[in-house]
């Protein structure tokens, strides 16, 4: 499954290789400033595009660290692709993904609760 969202009209014009890369499983080498303003690079699978209040964000699991990483579109400074597709594996998908970001609200919910 993949999410993909129009593009706003202050989004870069890279957004067809990733809707491409998202469709066709390419890994992607991405340069990213983070909000933080760490300058990241980064091997992902691209997951999905998804829109989050306005912002567009790859969806990503990051192979070099072996986590999920949404990566806002509009902090990407580079996007090279890989060589190949990637296949899905368990634990690896934005299903996943979902998951785990449902599951982490759902704690920090009960917390609060508590």
């Amino acid at each position: 499954m993949s999410l993909t969202a129009p593009p706003a009209p202050d989004q870069p014009t890279r957004l067809p290789l990733l809707r491409e890369a998202v469709t066709r499983h390419l890994r992607l080498h991405l340069t990213a400033d983070e909000e933080d303003g760490t300058r990241r690079e980064a091997t992902v699978r691209p997951l999905g595009l998804l829109e989050w209040g306005g912002v567009t964000t790859l969806a990503t699991w990051w192979e070099d660290r072996g986590v999920f990483h949404p990566f806002r579109v509009d902090r990407l400074l580079a996007v090279e692709p890989l060589d190949g597709p990637f296949a899905d594996e368990p634990g690896k998908t934005l299903d996943d993904m979902l998951r785990q970001a449902e599951a982490r609200m759902d704690e920090a919910n009960h917390a609060i609760d508590n």
